[in-house]
């Protein structure tokens, strides 16, 4: 039996970059909230929001 491929998942996905470029290029208090909602569900999985609306 062989072992799967190691992917190298240490590298920022295209996604994750977009998400970070807008956090830092936005001045918008709601729109940086639902930015950083994305990207912790893009690293981390969350399927909930960190905090109730």
């Amino acid at each position: 039996m062989q072992e799967p491929p190691h992917i190298d998942d240490s590298s920022p996905t295209a996604v994750e970059t977009l998400l970070q470029t807008a956090l830092e290029a936005t001045d918008d208090d709601q729109a940086k909230y639902h930015l950083r909602e994305a990207y912790q569900k893009c690293i981390v999985g969350e399927d909930e929001p960190s905090e109730p609306r």
